[in-house]
């Protein structure tokens, strides 16, 4: 396992091989980490895991995940893991993060259109509870199985 200074380093690396610029380093990244990556030849796709001690706001998270992409999509196809530590609560990571998983899930499935970014969301207890507006909804869900 490799130590936090050279977590830190290898972070720094991808970082720097993205293009990320110096001010965005250091407003939202520089408790960052790279604490693995892994891969699979047979379908060419790379998974980075990231650490950080603090949220990074959804539009600095899209740019950074879009460049780190964009540097690598002749090799690989690239997916991200993000980690928080135990400072960073469920609930804040699902109110940040959630318009951009609504944005994900209509992406990859147009039928859920607007139905899901209207649920309601609750975070308890490490558990995500999303409670659609009606049953039409919860039952084009299971028949989507996005349930």
């Amino acid at each position: 396992m490799a130590a936090a200074p050279e977590k830190r380093q290898r972070f720094e690396l991808l970082l720097a091989q993205a293009n990320i610029p110096t001010d965005v380093i250091d407003g939202f990244f520089r408790d960052g980490t790279l604490e693995r990556v892994e891969t699979s030849r047979s379908n060419r796709e790379w998974t980075f895991f990231l650490r950080k001690t603090k949220l990074v706001p959804p539009d600095v998270y899209r740019a950074f995940c879009r460049a780190v992409v964009d540097r690598f999509a002749a090799v690989a196809s690239i997916r991200f893991v993000l980690e928080y530590d135990e400072a960073v609560t469920d609930a804040e990571i699902v109110d940040t993060y959630w318009p951009l998983f609504i944005e994900w899930a209509q992406k990859e499935a147009a039928s859920i259109n607007g139905w899901l970014a209207k649920a309601k969301v609750e975070t308890e207890n490490r558990v995500v509870t999303v409670t659609l507006l009606d049953s039409m909804a919860l039952e084009l869900a299971k028949k989507k199985q996005v349930d």
